[in-house]
């Protein structure tokens, strides 16, 4: 329904229309029943999917950011943004960073597979939230410079394990490498578009650009098929080449 671009804009109406305040404190209550808050039932159930865990329904999850990724789109580039996507946004948001969380590449490879699906589905959202200045002031409030770090730092750790460009070469997309390096630079995308705004996390961008272990998932993004994995790996490549320390032979 979203590709048609009159359905886009019902879709939006239906999920944000519910009253800011009401919303807010459904969204609090998560276990809320049915009988609470009926007008708020379509955009909190999609967010009370979100919340479903990584070995639970996860495709649904991801659907859902899917979906969520397609209206916020749709409602904020519409030349007014309503009160009630703005506070539809400001309730999503803590849902949001919670799913980045928990990252642990020792769980094994089904593990770090759904959570790294998860990571480069839920960055994706908050850099759309980040085209737009009022709602980029919302996410820079939240996101903090640690947990977009502590994820770099557990996949640079894998691909560093696991070398994916001599032991394990890239085959089809969903090879674990490739799923890991899309997460990765997604994050780091994030992180430059927040790095003004989010004290320590410009330090912290340039000093991940600069570590060797980069190498393996910006190699795999600009041999990448996939058109959007190029710009993101050129686009990291033209903030990291002027480094001092930068890799740039390797």
């Amino acid at each position: 329904m979203c590709s048609v671009s009159g359905l886009r804009s019902l879709l939006c109406e239906v999920v944000f229309r519910p009253a800011g305040p009401r919303l807010r404190a459904a969204g609090r209550r998560q276990g809320a029943g049915p009988d609470g808050g009926r007008k708020a039932e379509s955009g909190l159930a999609l967010v009370q999917w979100l919340s479903s865990p990584v070995e639970g329904a996860e495709s649904c999850s991801l659907q859902v950011l899917q979906l969520l990724n397609e209206l916020l789109e749709e409602a904020l580039g519409a030349e007014s943004v309503s009160e009630c996507v703005l506070s539809f946004v400001e309730m999503l948001l803590p849902v949001l960073l919670g799913l980045l969380r928990g990252l642990d590449a020792s769980q094994g490879d089904a593990h770090l597979r759904k959570h790294c699906h998860r990571i480069t589905h839920v960055s994706s959202l908050l850099l759309i939230l980040c085209a737009e200045d009022f709602t980029r002031s919302l996410v820079s409030r939240q996101v903090s410079a640690q947990l977009c770090l502590s994820q770099v730092e557990s996949l640079l750790s894998w691909f560093h394990s696991n070398s994916p460009l001599t032991c394990h070469p890239p085959g089809s997309d969903n090879d674990l490498s490739q799923v890991c390096a899309e997460a990765l630079l997604t994050t780091l995308e994030l992180m430059s578009k927040l790095r003004q705004q989010v004290k320590d996390m410009e330090t912290g961008f340039y000093r991940m650009l600069q570590d060797q272990r980069i190498v393996a998932p910006l190699s795999l993004s600009l041999t990448s098929h996939h058109r959007e994995r190029v710009q993101t790996g050129l686009s990291l490549l033209f903030e990291a080449a002027p480094l001092p320390d930068f890799p740039s032979l390797v």
